[in-house]
């Protein structure tokens, strides 16, 4: 069977908000389903810019999903 040429490129992206669900492609506006964060390619590049598609940063998520995972 031969592999097309997307199948052989597909790199699969880790949510950059808690790192567990991975997305399909990087940047492409998906919602990860663990964390609530949506993948916006201007706050990943911009991680300390709130606003976006995301009320709060990607830091100021990152910050509140690990409180919560620590059960503060």
């Amino acid at each position: 069977m031969d592999v097309s040429f997307a199948a052989r490129l597909y790199i699969p992206t880790i949510c950059p908000c808690c790192g567990r669900y991975i997305f399909e492609e990087k940047g492409k506006y998906e919602i990860c389903p663990v964390c609530g964060w949506e993948d916006d390619p201007v706050q990943r590049r911009d991680p300390d810019l709130p606003g976006g598609a995301n009320r709060l940063s990607l830091n100021e998520a990152r910050k509140a999903w690990g409180k919560k995972e620590a059960g503060e």
